[in-house]
């Protein structure tokens, strides 16, 4: 990594203690936020920030009253425990919840960008991506940091 000099001719390294642009890390989880589109539940559709309050035993994102959430494996719920990770999207005010959602992907917090399907939600399950809090542009994490192009879109759906 080089050094790169800013606009007052002060020089920083450009090393990052993030991850590179493009891949999501749990351990990211309070830098970033989400954008859920074309889900057939239109309501779900919108961006999602982090919002530690809803649920203590897992990463929960809000817009409104829909709720974007990351259970990791092992967590003890009401009824049992959550046998592989999972994201769920859900709105406890709809009567829809965690437990029967919309939509859920199975998997790491990475993978929360891809593998939707539809529990109780209208089809098409929704396609969503990621960007670091306060940005406009979501990354559906497999995009290149110069490619523009696709920004909305994910293959294989």
């Amino acid at each position: 990594d080089e050094d790169e000099e800013d606009e007052e001719g002060q020089f920083s390294s450009s090393k990052r203690s993030r991850k590179p642009k493009g891949e999501l890390e749990e351990d990211m989880a309070d830098e970033v936020q989400f954008h859920v589109s074309g889900a057939g539940e239109d309501d779900l559709n919108g961006t999602y920030t982090r919002n530690p309050k809803v649920c203590p035993f897992a990463v929960a994102y809000t817009n409104g009253d829909q709720v974007l959430l990351f259970e990791r494996a092992g967590v003890k719920l009401s009824k049992g425990s959550v046998a592989r990770s999972r994201w769920l999207l859900f709105c406890d005010a709809d009567g829809v919840h965690g437990s029967n959602p919309y939509y859920q992907s199975h998997g790491t917090f990475a993978n929360g960008l891809t593998g939707w399907k539809c529990v109780q939600g209208s089809a098409p399950a929704p396609t969503v991506s990621w960007a670091p809090e306060g940005d406009d542009a979501p990354m559906s994490g497999d995009e290149d940091e110069d490619d523009d192009e696709d920004g909305e879109g994910m293959e294989g759906e």
